[in-house]
């Protein structure tokens, strides 16, 4: 990895926003997504079952938030070193994610903190659909060993 590319625990302040990343979730993703991590949900992977559903439609797993929060990181071009430990996650799911679906992650350094030698931030990120309505919220806290 790229020295310049890595970002340092120096260079984040509280109240720091990254640029909005934005994701659209598409049928070949929540299908890959649902078999890398072996859920077998039929919401998640046929199209019949999805139709029949409460949501008419075969939905995104939760957990495929992951995906588009993560990648939220590296919005600004740089991405934590890899001594980069991530500590701690939590997420709230307030509505279902569609195919076709277009996300908007906006991330925030909420806090930033040394404790016990180790350098922490906490992130939260929002997640907004198309129509500008919560999907998910998240906080992360990750810690740098160097």
């Amino acid at each position: 990895m790229e020295k310049e590319k890595m970002i340092s625990f120096e260079e984040f302040e509280v109240g720091q926003k990254f640029k909005p990343h934005e994701f659209t979730m598409t049928k070949e993703t929540i299908y890959k997504y649902a078999e890398a991590v072996f859920d077998n949900n039929p919401l998640y992977r046929e199209e019949e079952s999805g139709k029949s559903s409460f949501y008419g439609s075969i939905i995104a797993p939760p957990t495929s938030a992951a995906i588009y929060i993560i990648s939220a990181f590296q919005s600004e071009g740089k991405i934590p070193p890899g001594a980069a430990v991530h500590a701690r996650q939590k997420f709230k799911f307030i509505r279902p994610v569609f195919p076709g679906d277009h996300l908007v992650t906006n991330v925030t350094v909420k806090n930033k903190f040394v404790k016990m030698e180790r350098k922490y931030v906490f992130f939260e990120m929002i997640t907004l659909n198309q129509n500008g309505e919560p999907v998910v919220n998240s906080e992360i806290t990750v810690f740098w060993t160097q």
